[in-house]
């Protein structure tokens, strides 16, 4: 386990008025859960904006792979 990246996110749900696609609370705040053994401290709370895009670019620097030049998310390592 100490050795594993576990991301558990998920999406807002139904579609309503100023909610998906609006830059309101409602929009951009959805729930981002990682654990990474001890390379990410118990209880920590980041509220920089990180959006879906951005997965890929992480996983792949996990993996010691380049991204390739069409991607647009960013690595936050």
């Amino acid at each position: 386990m100490e050795n594993t990246v576990i991301i558990v996110s998920a999406d807002h749900g139904m579609l309503f008025p100023r909610i998906k696609g609006e830059i309101y609370e409602e929009g951009v705040h959805v729930p981002l859960a990682v654990r990474w053994g001890e390379h990410i401290k118990k209880g920590r709370v980041v509220n920089d904006f990180f959006n879906f895009p951005d997965f890929a670019p992480n996983i792949m620097a996990l993996a010691g792979l380049d991204l390739h030049s069409q991607m647009t998310g960013k690595s936050f390592f």
